[in-house]
Order: C-alpha cells, then structure tokens, then sequence
C-alpha cells in the first residue's frame, strides 16, 4: 500500500513522499508523457540511475507517474474510496471536500494555484474531447463511471468542479 487515509475532523491521505532526487525523476519522466506504464517503468529506471536515486524508491516514482499521467491526480486516491460520493472543489488554495458517510468534510488536498486547478480542468475537457472556451466556460461529462461539473475561470473569480460517483 502506497497511499492510505487518516480520519479526523479531515480526510487526509498520505501519500509516499519524495525527495529532491526522486521529484526530479518523477518531473523529467511527467515531461517525457510516456504512452505506457512499461515506458514509464523504462523511464523511471533510466533517470533514476542518473540521479542516483535507490531502486527501492522506484515504486513511489511509479505511483505518482500513473496518476497523474493515466489518472486524476492529485485527486486519484479519492476516486478509489468507495465511501466517498462526491467530490468538491471549490478554487485554488481551498482544501477539496468529499462527501463521506453522508457528511460534508475537508481534505488536505488543495490546488496550489488558479493555474494549476485550470490546467487539471482543461486536461479533462481534452480527455472527454470537450471544448472549453472562455465564452463556454462550463462543461459536464461522464468519465470513468463518474459525474464531472466542471467550470474553468477565466476572470478573477475561481474555476471549481463536483464529481458525483
């Protein structure tokens, strides 16, 4: 298990945590987009030789790979909880809420940036093959058994999303 969930009053996931070494190879392997993990495996393994990072830090690389380049993101370990119903995201620098046993929590997830929370939005419209422009800022798709509402900024107000499962 690479990731796992901590309750309290918030949902927080922990994830594995990398270091400087381990982020330049995860970032040089991001960049590369390969089209398979077994790329991606390749990848890893050849960077990671080059920036000397220890092969046992391999799998966690791999983890973040897969998400955010086959996956969701940042938001990939909420999609895998079946306790969780919906997803809401409300603009940069606001921690996700999840409906979770009927109740509204935080999570200590969040986007960092206004750019960052568009560029996941505009990266869905892509993989739904949905346009969204600047005087269509709003779309809605299925994706994955799932429900996307998603609304880009592209003011000074917040771009947002809802996922219902």
């Amino acid at each position: 298990v690479l990731a796992y969930v901590k309750l309290t009053d918030k949902y927080y996931i922990i994830e594995p945590i990398l270091d400087d070494n381990d982020t330049g190879v995860l970032n040089k392997v991001l960049r590369k987009r390969p089209k398979n993990m077994e790329k991606g495996w390749k990848l890893i393994t050849k960077y990671g030789r080059k920036f000397k990072v220890p092969e046992d830090h391999f799998t966690n690389i791999k983890y973040f790979v897969v998400n955010f380049l086959y996956g969701l993101g940042r938001i990939e370990p909420l999609i895998y909880d079946k306790e969780i119903k919906e997803i809401y995201c409300d603009g940069p620098n606001i921690p996700l809420k999840v409906k979770f046993n009927d109740k509204i929590i935080d999570t200590n997830i969040s986007y960092r940036s206004k750019e960052e929370l568009n560029n996941f939005i505009y990266e869905l419209s892509y993989k739904v093959k949905q346009k969204i422009k600047k005087y269509n800022p709003n779309i809605k798709f299925n994706y994955r058994d799932m429900q996307f509402d998603c609304t880009m900024s592209f003011s000074e107000e917040n771009s947002k999303f809802v996922i219902k499962k």
